[in-house]
Order: structure tokens, then sequence, then C-alpha cells
């Protein structure tokens, strides 16, 4: 199933029966950032663990952190920012907004979310292994009222999944 707007942001998320088991419901995850999928590998994700590490009550994707300054850069230094934040030198780690999403960032890419006002802004990076950080991909910028479908229509998957 696609839940946003593949032109713009989206999910792509889908259960495949004959990748799952009794323990684990596996499948289809990626994300589409301007008509552009990632991971452009199809990569099996354990889909009760990724969405709801997705849809807690801690992750960004809920909790749509708000940094006006962050959200009003040019996106490369927005990236930059959020990923020292994220993965600084000197002190522990910030997960405040990295969309928690294991096994894509185990494909090599990460995703920030940031919102100011009533508009959210994802900014994707793919890890550069030698230089041991991510470099900018893409950015996109939507609606809250499209995150908020979002969230309600992947909460029920993820309910759906775990009911089964």
């Amino acid at each position: 199933m696609i839940f946003g707007n593949p032109f713009k942001f989206a999910f792509f998320i889908d259960e495949v029966l004959e990748w799952s088991s009794a323990d684990f419901d596996n499948g289809f995850f990626a994300i589409s950032i301007n008509g552009i999928i990632y991971p452009p590998d199809i990569n099996c994700f354990t889909l009760n663990i990724a969405l709801g590490r997705l849809v807690s009550d801690a992750s960004p994707f809920i909790t749509l952190p708000e940094n006006k300054a962050l959200f009003n850069d040019c996106p490369k230094i927005a990236f930059e920012k959020l990923q020292n934040i994220t993965y600084p030198e000197d002190i522990d780690n910030d997960y405040t907004y990295l969309m928690p999403v294991t096994e894509f960032e185990d494909a090599g890419y990460v995703l920030f979310v940031v919102r100011f006002m009533d508009k959210i802004k994802f900014l994707l990076g793919k890890y550069n292994s030698e230089s041991f950080r991510f470099t900018y991909i893409d950015e996109a910028i939507i609606d809250q009222k499209l995150i908020n479908k979002m969230i309600v229509e992947i909460t029920e998957i993820y309910k759906h999944i775990l009911l089964k």
C-alpha cells in the first residue's frame, strides 16, 4: 500500500506472506521522495518491529519536533545540523529528529523530520563510507494534514499486523 503522495513524500508498505513466519511479519518498506524510491533495492523489513518503532509515542513521525531555524535553513545546512545533533562526536546521541527505522539505516539511509507550524520537512541522506558520514540527497515538504492521515493509516496497518 502507498501512504502519502509518492511524488512528494510517501511510505510504501506491504506485507509479504512468503517472507513471514509465525513470529515475524516481514514485508516491503520504502519511502518515496519526489518520485524516487529509497532504498532502491528490495529489502526484507520486519514490519511488526519497524512499524512499531515508527508509530511509537516517542517517534518523531508522531511527535513531529518543531524547530523554526532548522526548518528554514537551506536543506544541505539543515541536514548537516541534524546529523551533528543526532550523531555528535563528544556527547550522547540525540534522536529527536531521526525517523526510527533501523532496517532503513541498515540499507545505508537516514531520514530526518522537522516541523514548523503546519509544514513538515523530511531530509534524506545516504551513508558515505569515505567520510563515515551521511550525505544529503533530497528533501520533501508536506502539510501536516497529510502526515496526520498517514499516521492514522499506518497505525491501523500496524494494529492489523499485531492482531493477526
